[in-house]
């Protein structure tokens, strides 16, 4: 299969799959992230060399391989090797930082000057970003592009429609890419046709908490308040 088909074929899973798929193609590229880390790379010095860089995973991240480890393998031996690494790294930063503490203080020109070139950070600034944040970004704009270009092929314009669409973060994000302006367009019409379709079970769900409406809620009414949440906000983590 060419690696196009490949991500086709991601893209017609996500789009399956309830909430938005853009959120479900970074939630993947998460999930592959951790195995392929916690199966092979926990002592791969060039993963290593990023680590040391992000100082470690961000703190959503850092909690998500941890869980992943606790349910897949029921240990945390891998855990113990990544952070006692982590650990005896930052141990030997501190010193540097206590000796910038104690040294005599320079006069404010100068001092905001090497603040300004940088040469006056801190030994634990963080010089890359988190590799999973990174790996998800890039996920994102590659699906991103890849689905809104798609919207032209009648399979992946009908599997958009038939699933819950793009959450606002995403939908902005695609606004913000530069390509034609004839498939945004056509996002932005479903992105409305979507909206306008979930706010009459909104109103309608809102309207039978009247204690004199002795209507029944539809089941779409009752998904209603949580659908606008995943819009708005995106998929739950």
């Amino acid at each position: 299969m060419e690696v196009h088909g490949i991500f086709i074929v991601e893209l017609n899973k996500a789009l399956r799959t309830p909430g938005c798929p853009i959120c479900n193609i970074r939630d993947q590229a998460s999930d592959r992230y951790f195995r392929f880390f916690l199966h092979e790379n926990v002592n791969d010095v060039a993963t290593r060399i990023i680590l040391q860089g992000s100082l470690g995973f961000c703190k959503k991240h850092a909690w998500q391989c941890q869980e992943m480890e606790a349910r897949d393998y029921q240990d945390g031996m891998k855990h113990g090797i990544l952070y006692e690494w982590l650990l005896q790294t930052i141990l030997k930063k501190i010193p540097e930082i206590k000796q910038n503490l104690l040294a005599p203080e320079e006069p404010q020109s100068r001092f905001w000057q090497k603040k300004k070139s940088g040469q006056n950070s801190s030994p634990l600034t963080r010089t890359r970003y988190c590799p999973v944040c990174v790996s998800e970004n890039e996920a994102e704009r590659l699906y991103l592009r890849l689905l809104i270009n798609g919207l032209s092929d009648a399979k992946i314009l009908t599997a958009y429609q038939a699933g819950d669409g793009l959450c606002l973060p995403h939908f902005i994000k695609a606004m913000n890419l530069e390509i034609e302006k004839e498939p945004l367009l056509m996002l932005c019409d479903l992105q409305m046709t979507r909206i306008k379709g979930l706010i009459p079970h909104l109103t309608s769900y809102v309207e039978k908490h009247d204690y004199q409406n002795q209507e029944s809620y539809t089941e779409e009414e009752l998904d209603s308040w949580i659908k606008a949440v995943q819009i708005m906000a995106g998929n739950k983590d």
